[in-house]
């Protein structure tokens, strides 16, 4: 079949349209680095997997994709046959995640990794009061014990 017989629905399911708005997205990003410049390619042709009419296959080359899309009629007939209030939705969504993947900060990763920790130690003592030892920490005057430690400490070397 030629790239140009190539049928595409409308609409695709909001199950659909998630995984769309993900693969995308994960497809800019080669080793957690953003790469704008293969944001159009990753784009179409993702939205023509997820958009292919069923029964049609897409047996072609990224290449054959790109060049029919960008030199012939491939774009506008996507167009025409692609809502485009769901097709703006997906395109909002994706810059979006980008932006939100991009602004993450390393503070932000750190407090992540420690949510996801306590979680993990929470899950594992079960039935032990986490949260209530975490407050006794935080409330702990570390100034005050070390000095009674190093009192005590002291009072036991001169009684022998």
């Amino acid at each position: 079949m030629a790239i140009n017989d190539i049928q595409f629905k409308s609409t695709i399911t909001l199950a659909g349209k998630v995984r769309l708005i993900n693969e995308i997205v994960e497809s800019v990003f080669i080793d957690d680095v953003y790469m704008p410049e293969i944001y159009d390619e990753q784009f179409w042709t993702g939205v023509a997997l997820a958009y292919i009419a069923d029964g049609m296959a897409f047996d072609y080359t990224l290449d054959e994709f790109m060049e029919a899309f960008y030199g012939g009629d491939l774009r506008d007939r996507m167009r025409d046959a692609i809502s485009s209030n769901q097709l703006r939705s997906i395109s909002v969504a994706i810059r979006e995640k980008i932006k939100m993947r991009l602004d993450k900060r390393p503070a932000d990763e750190f407090f992540e990794k420690a949510t996801n920790l306590l979680v993990q130690i929470e899950n594992t003592l079960t039935g032990v009061d986490l949260k209530g030892a975490l407050d006794a920490f935080g409330k702990l005057d570390v100034s005050a014990e070390l000095a009674k430690a190093l009192a005590k400490n002291r009072n036991t070397k001169e009684e022998k």
